[in-house]
C-alpha cells in the first residue's frame, strides 16, 4: 500500500512529523507545542466522511484534521481540546463536575440521534468543563438494534471504577442524563417497559452500573 497523508486546510504543516513516523493506534504525535492523536480506521472511506463532518464531530470529540494512509492500515489524524483527566490528580468537586460531564455528553450524543459504546474515562479530553471523546471514529448513528440504557449504564460503571464517582453518586448521575432531554427518558422507560421493570429509570441505570461493576471486578 502507497504511504500518502490527506491533510486540512491550515495543517498541512503535518506532513513532516506523519512521514517521518510510524504509524499505529493512538499514537500521540507533538509539533509546534501542539498535541495530535491517531485513531485506526476501518479505511479511506471513512477517514473521508470523517473530515468531511469535523465542524459537528468537533462539537462531541477531537478535531478530524486529515488521515494516513499506509502499510499498517487507515488513521486518523485528531487535534484533542483540553486534558486527559486523571481521578487522582482531581478533588472531589472536580470529580464530580467531570463525570457530570460525561453523562451530559452522552446526552448530546443520544438526542441528536448518535451513540458511541458508552464513554471510557481515560479516552476523553476535558477543557472548561466540558467533555470531549478523544476518537471521532467512536460516534455512530443510532438504530432500533442500539441500547441507550446499556450505553448510560456502562458509562456509569466505567465512570464508577476509574475513581470519578462513587456508588452513593450514580443515581443522581443518572438523574442528569436522564433530565437532559426526553430522548434520554423516553429511551431508558421504553426499555424498562420491555423487561417489566418496575424501577425508577434513575436507579435502575444505577443499580445496571453497580451490577455491571462487581462482573468486572
Amino acid at each position: 500500500m502507497n504511504r500518502f497523508a490527506v491533510l486540512a486546510e491550515g495543517f498541512e504543516r503535518l506532513s513532516y512529523p506523519l512521514g517521518a513516523c510510524s504509524s499505529y493506534d493512538k499514537q500521540e504525535i507533538y509539533f509546534n507545542r501542539e498535541e495530535y492523536v491517531l485513531h485506526r480506521l476501518e479505511g479511506e472511506a471513512q477517514a473521508r466522511m470523517l473530515l468531511g463532518s469535523a465542524d459537528w464531530i468537533s462539537s462531541h470529540a477531537s478535531l478530524p484534521v486529515g488521515f494516513v494512509q499506509n502499510a499498517s492500515g487507515s488513521f486518523i489524524v485528531c487535534r484533542p481540546r483540553g486534558k486527559k483527566p486523571s481521578s487522582s490528580e482531581m478533588d472531589k468537586n472536580q470529580r464530580r463536575e467531570y463525570s457530570l460531564a460525561v453523562m451530559l455528553r452522552l446526552a448530546q450524543l443520544h438526542s441528536e440521534g448518535f451513540g458511541c459504546g458508552g464513554i471510557w474515562p481515560h479516552e476523553t479530553f476535558y477543557f472548561r468543563k466540558e467533555v470531549f471523546l478523544s476518537n471521532p471514529a467512536s460516534i455512530f448513528a443510532l438504530c432500533e438494534q442500539d441500547s441507550l440504557f446499556h450505553e448510560a449504564a456502562v458509562t456509569l460503571r466505567r465512570l464508577l471504577c476509574a475513581g470519578f464517582a462513587s456508588q452513593a453518586r450514580l443515581s443522581a448521575l443518572a438523574g442528569a442524563y436522564l433530565s437532559h432531554s426526553p430522548v434520554c427518558r423516553n429511551e431508558v422507560r421504553a426499555y424498562l417497559e420491555s423487561k417489566k421493570s418496575e424501577v425508577l429509570p434513575a436507579e435502575a441505570l444505577a443499580a445496571a452500573a453497580r451490577k455491571y461493576a462487581a462482573l468486572f471486578l
